[in-house]
């Protein structure tokens, strides 16, 4: 399909275009022509009005309840849900029943998604059923088209599996991401360990249970000589510990969900199993200074830790209650809102187009003449609120029911196909 989109405001820092309001035409998934108030033929034309356009969207960390818990979450409705946030590219987490460990199930997953514009990139487990004990088919599960290897968010204890998956994704040259927790100084526990747990009477979880893991899994990193990633870090210290390293040479990275940006552990007051995520939204103050770790360049990359569950895990006493909330629609709204007047646009964008890419070895879309198509469209003037009627989702535990936000994808061109966005 040809089609040129009209006064768009080109955010890419790679692009030679960057800042320039112009015209894209796009022949049979390519982009044409480049520039102002361009005179083509095309069986479609769209007006943008001075929004925005940059490089497809990737969103780094998102779950599906396919296979074993699609009554959450299939393949087919995380893929609607994905496009509707504004991304072309969602990296998936192994979670499942059974989980990601082999071929078999990665194959499943391209077979499920090959005909969604959206590109599903599997991380496949890092152990076999994600328990820490033995290493999954790593060479297998490399040649299957895995992009990285996750236990997500289920830290693991023994530091010689760590060692060892290290050791075997150097061969391959691909980054093992790592939920850094200490298991046994989080036990039991469901929020973050301070004045909040203890008026609520619950039990904590204090971020040096993060401190102690991510200096053993740094440490690790460097002797294998391995690309790590780490998992929403929510410690400032444990940020700290992994950007000194990384200047020291270390093949580090750092990514955050952007509900971590956005709430704290005030939202606890209301007993809302949807403000219950893993790690545990962290104090009001810290939450202040993880929105400066990303301006100082600290945190690599945003994403929306998307996990969906149903209602009998989330509508229960909250220490009984799933972890988790959804988060691919309201993603790029509650980032912006955050962190709107403190980074500039294209720093905000770079955190989940070209770094996280960067990390994973792909490549990034360019907006250029004779590049493939693969564009998020956005408008960041508008206000709005996330709707039970504009859910996308099977799955209904959003921290972000009636909150304001500003910015909002406007659809995606990826695959030769243009999506609009029902936001």
């Amino acid at each position: 399909m040809d089609i040129v989109f009209r006064n768009v405001k080109v955010i890419q820092q790679e692009s030679p275009f960057n800042g320039q309001t112009i015209d894209i035409f796009i022949q049979n998934g390519i982009i044409s022509q480049i520039g102002s108030n361009l005179k083509v033929d095309v069986a479609q034309e769209i007006n943008l009005d001075g929004a925005c356009v940059s490089a497809g969207w990737i969103d780094f960390q998102v779950q599906s309840g396919e296979p074993g818990f699609e009554y959450k979450e299939d393949l087919k409705s995380l893929c609607e849900t994905a496009l509707d946030g504004g991304f072309t590219s969602v990296v998936l987490m192994p979670d499942g029943q059974p989980c990601m460990d082999n071929k078999a199930a990665v194959d499943m997953v391209a077979k499920r998604t090959e005909f969604s514009p959206l590109q599903v990139l599997p991380a496949a487990a890092l152990s076999k059923g994600m328990i820490g004990e033995e290493l999954s088919e790593m060479y297998d599960l490399h040649l299957a088209g895995c992009v990285a290897y996750t236990d997500n968010a289920h830290p693991i204890k023994n530091s010689k599996l760590v060692l060892l998956a290290g050791q075997y994704a150097h061969s391959f040259q691909k980054p093992i991401l790592i939920t850094s927790m200490d298991a046994y100084l989080a036990k039991g526990a469901s929020v973050n360990e301070g004045p909040e747990a203890v008026n609520l009477g619950m039990k904590g979880i204090p971020t040096i249970a993060e401190d102690v893991a991510v200096q053993r899994d740094v440490t690790i990193a460097q002797y294998a000589d391995v690309p790590v990633h780490f998992l929403n870090v929510t410690s400032v210290d444990s940020i700290e510990i992994i950007h000194q390293n990384k200047l020291k040479g270390a093949r580090l990275s750092t990514s955050l969900a952007a509900h971590y940006l956005h709430f704290s552990d005030q939202e606890l007051k209301k007993f809302d199993t949807n403000y219950k995520v893993f790690p545990p939204l962290r104090s009001e103050d810290e939450r202040k200074t993880l929105k400066q770790c990303v301006k100082d360049g600290k945190i690599d990359v945003l994403c929306s830790n998307h996990i969906p569950e149903d209602r009998e895990t989330k509508i229960i006493e909250f220490e009984k209650g799933a972890f988790g909330t959804l988060g691919l629609q309201t993603f790029f709204g509650s980032v912006y809102t955050c962190l709107k007047d403190d980074c500039s646009l294209e720093q905000i964008v770079a955190t989940f187009t070209s770094n996280p890419r960067k990390i994973l070895g792909l490549t990034i879309p360019l907006i250029k003449e004779g590049a493939k198509a693969e564009l998020s469209f956005f408008n960041t003037n508008v206000e709005w609120e996330f709707t039970l009627d504009k859910n996308k989702s099977k799955s209904e535990n959003s921290a972000y029911w009636g909150v304001k936000l500003q910015g909002k994808p406007i659809g995606v061109y990826t695959n030769n196909t243009w999506v609009k966005s029902n936001l």
